[in-house]
This record gives C-alpha cells, sequence and structure tokens, in this order.
C-alpha cells in the first residue's frame, strides 16, 4: 500500500511541474532570445496599437558575398511558390542562403513556401544590411498610413557593436486577404540603444 501512495505522490508531482512548466511558458511576452537563435530579441512586448496588424516573422541572416547594387532596407513582396524561386535563384549570387548562421538559412526557412502555403499567404520580406552583426530586430506590426500601411521594424544597437556587415531578410507571411497587400507598404524603422 505504500509503494501505490508513493507512486501516487510521484505522478501528481511529475504533473504538478509539467503545468507550472506550461504556464511559464505562456506568459503573453516573448522571452528574451540570443541573437544566436537568429530571432532577434525583445527585452520587452513592443508598443503596438489597436489598428496595428502583426504577423510573425522569421529573421535570417543571409549576408551579402556577391555584386549587390541593391538600395537598403527594402521590401520584396512574393505572392506565388514560382516567385520565390525566381527570387531565390536571383538572389543566390548576392546573398550567403546556405549558411546557418543562427538557427536556419535562408533555404531551410523558405523550404515550407509551397504552393498550397500561395493559395492563402503571401510573403512580405524585409530585406536589411546592416553596419553590425550586433544589431537585432523586432516588430511592431504594419500600422495604417494615408496610402496603405507602413512596416514598423525596431533596430536594437548595442552600447559596443562588433565592426562587421550584416544582412538580413526578415520574413513576414501575410495572409491575402489582408488590407496591407492591397496597396503599396512603405517601411519604418525605428532605432533603440540597448545594454551592451
Amino acid at each position: 500500500m505504500l509503494k501505490n501512495i508513493g507512486k501516487t505522490i510521484l505522478r501528481g508531482g511529475a504533473l504538478l511541474l509539467s503545468l507550472l512548466i506550461l504556464a511559464s511558458c505562456s506568459s503573453g511576452k516573448p522571452a528574451e532570445v540570443s541573437s544566436e537563435s537568429g530571432i532577434s530579441r525583445y527585452t520587452d512586448v513592443p508598443e503596438v496599437t489597436v489598428n496595428d496588424l502583426v504577423y510573425p516573422a522569421v529573421y535570417v541572416r543571409t549576408d551579402i558575398y556577391g555584386e549587390d547594387n541593391t538600395t537598403y532596407p527594402r521590401l520584396v513582396t512574393i505572392s506565388t511558390r514560382e516567385e520565390l524561386e525566381k527570387y531565390t535563384s536571383d538572389s543566390e549570387k548576392i546573398y550567403d542562403f546556405e549558411t546557418n548562421a543562427y538557427s536556419v538559412s535562408f533555404y531551410d526557412a523558405v523550404t515550407k513556401y509551397d504552393a498550397a502555403f500561395f493559395e492563402n499567404n503571401s510573403l512580405v520580406m524585409a530585406l536589411l544590411n546592416e553596419a553590425s552583426g550586433s544589431y537585432t530586430h523586432g516588430n511592431r506590426g504594419f500600422s495604417k498610413n494615408d496610402g496603405g500601411y507602413t512596416l514598423n521594424l525596431i533596430r536594437f544597437v548595442p552600447s559596443e557593436a562588433t565592426d562587421d556587415m550584416a544582412a538580413w531578410h526578415i520574413i513576414f507571411e501575410v495572409p491575402k486577404t489582408s488590407p496591407v497587400l492591397e496597396s503599396e507598404i512603405k517601411l519604418d524603422i525605428t532605432e533603440e540603444n540597448t545594454a551592451a
């Protein structure tokens, strides 16, 4: 009988521990993630108004190693698998799409975007070429402006930064029903200083 009571207590303790872990994971505030993960970190939830549209973002470091005549920052909207394949083919001569510099390479990040995905979604990609690999980014979402929408990003700049250049593709999955896709999208990057 003592053996059964011990097993019951052990099972109850394991269940309680599991529930505590799950509760801590859903805090409503994103956990701080290191820049090495490929996902930029937030130290707090960015301010978003009720009218803003926020879509999840994948942050992929794609350093430049080819001849590049691109003006940065830049936005690219992709609506079909064929457009994605053409963009990738045209751009792989410029960007490092293979290296898994942090958590995912560009090739790995876009593999899931098949024809079925593009039936209901498009991609909006923000291309950045930063003065330092120490800069990280945050997403405040798309806000309404006079002529359409503005994608609002945050550039977190540490007090001490490395002296290397870093290019990024920040990929947003936007439903085709979103009003964001109905007009020109502008890009606004707000700079915030952070501790080193």
